[in-house]
């Protein structure tokens, strides 16, 4: 993969941080709006992708780890509930080869698994329940055995 810029989202509101910008680094931010241009998010190097959901974002490093920012029910993946405006690794994931994010949950594929985590009202998580994952878990059902992608809706 080659390596890209890392970037916040232009035109996206930041009522939460997901466009990752410095300041505060949990909770939410009274008064942060959205940029109309792409802004640097400080603390990223050797981005491989990056995506973002409704209100939070992730980025892949090329090491193969993961950060999050932004709204977190769940979809930062780092055990708990504050929002953050700045990167935090996600969880126990290591060696994850693609990403791909829903409005609030994600899936990473690591080898040909799939991991999932972020709210789970509805079963979206694929771990036989509707428990709010914080922190990735396996998925079950349709997701064993060999995966090459993955994708949310």
């Amino acid at each position: 993969m080659a390596e890209k810029t890392t970037l916040g989202l232009p035109g996206k509101s930041s009522s939460y941080g997901q466009v990752g910008q410095a300041g505060a680094s949990t909770g939410h931010i009274v008064g942060q709006t959205g940029k109309s241009v792409p802004v640097r998010v400080e603390g990223l190097n050797r981005i491989v992708a990056i995506a973002a959901g409704l209100k939070h974002s992730l980025a892949l490093r090329g090491d193969g780890t993961l950060w999050a920012w932004g709204y977190n029910n769940g979809q930062l993946g780092n055990g708990g509930s504050d929002s953050r405006n700045g990167p935090a690794q996600v969880t126990g994931l290591s060696g994850v080869n693609r990403i791909e994010v829903s409005c609030n949950h994600n899936l990473a594929l690591v080898g040909n698994k799939v991991k999932a985590w972020g709210f789970n009202a509805t079963g979206q998580i694929d771990d036989n329940s509707t428990i709010n994952r914080h922190t990735p878990v396996d998925t079950q059902g349709i997701w064993t055995g060999r995966v090459s992608q993955a994708a949310v809706g």
